[in-house]
């Protein structure tokens, strides 16, 4: 009997310490043909309303959220658990420290993970309303072209910072960004380390993803279904919820990765953020 009650401890513990779900909400052609693409203000309140109904563990906006909108900026500060993402660019102003300072990451002096001198944000109000604001740069195979690695801590003006999956990945183990620090490693390698948190990187500050074929090994909703209530909020409760375009017929839908030929970024989003859970 003890021995089956310590069994059923351990379970329980391991499944509390379990890295919550990733789901998918997808800017799909049914959304499209709703709403639009870009999703205009009304609409994304309204699809993050539903999400936010279900308590999710963190919201990742996989797309350049470039709507300067005072209901968009009031919904996530109220609940400041959804992520943005930022663009390091080669020309422009300095970055501004006040909205990448949450992502900021102690040490790695003497790295240079691709630095870019500036950056470029959502409009500020929605930058500084959210939870924070993080890097998407995939690296690639220089002989196939193919999407490989993740740039796990990515640098600008300087300085280094955590990338968007990192952000999101963070928040699920219960860990701040802030007591992160960057070790050096073997060859020019590097070591990111925190309470609970060690990834190996290599000389980019990148780690290899983790892929899964699209489409399959985690839930998928439509934007355009979860807006109109016809997915309950449940489905997202303790979830990581990943929104982003799905539209196969643009140009930019997808990467090249060693899996598909046209790999949605929304999906390789979702495979680097749970190869950093994992």
């Amino acid at each position: 009997m003890t021995a089956l009650l310590l069994a059923l401890a351990l379970s329980a513990f391991a499944a509390s310490k379990a890295a919550p779900e990733i789901v998918l909400v997808v800017i799909d052609e049914a959304t499209e043909k709703a709403v639009g693409w870009p999703l205009p203000p009304e609409a994304l309140v309204d699809g993050l309303k539903k999400i936010e109904a279900g308590r999710p563990a963190a919201v990742a906006l996989k797309f350049f959220a470039d709507v300067d909108d005072a209901a968009v900026a009031g919904l996530l500060s109220r609940h400041k658990n959804v992520y943005l993402q930022c663009a390091g660019v080669d020309e422009g102003a300095p970055p501004d420290p006040a909205l990448l300072g949450p992502a900021a990451i102690a040490g790695g002096e003497g790295a240079d993970f691709d630095d870019r001198p500036s950056v470029v944000f959502p409009p500020q109000g929605l930058a500084a309303a959210s939870a924070g604001v993080g890097f998407v740069h995939v690296k690639l195979n220089p002989k196939s072209g193919a999407a490989e690695r993740w740039q796990v801590v990515s640098m600008a003006g300087g300085k280094r910072y955590a990338s968007l999956a990192l952000l999101v990945a963070a928040r699920a183990k219960g860990v701040s960004t802030s007591a992160l620090a960057l070790k050096p490693g073997a060859q020019g390698a590097w070591r990111l380390l925190g309470p609970g948190v060690s990834y190996s990187l290599d000389h980019e500050g990148a780690l290899p993803i983790r892929f899964t074929q699209p489409g399959k090994g985690r839930k998928r909703h439509s934007f355009a279904a979860v807006r109109a209530g016809a997915v309950p909020a449940s489905a997202f409760a303790g979830r990581i919820v990943v929104v982003g375009p799905d539209l196969p017929r643009r140009e930019d839908n997808g990467l090249k990765t060693p899996i598909e030929k046209a790999h949605p970024k929304v999906e390789l989003f979702a495979d680097a953020v749970a190869t950093l859970l994992r």
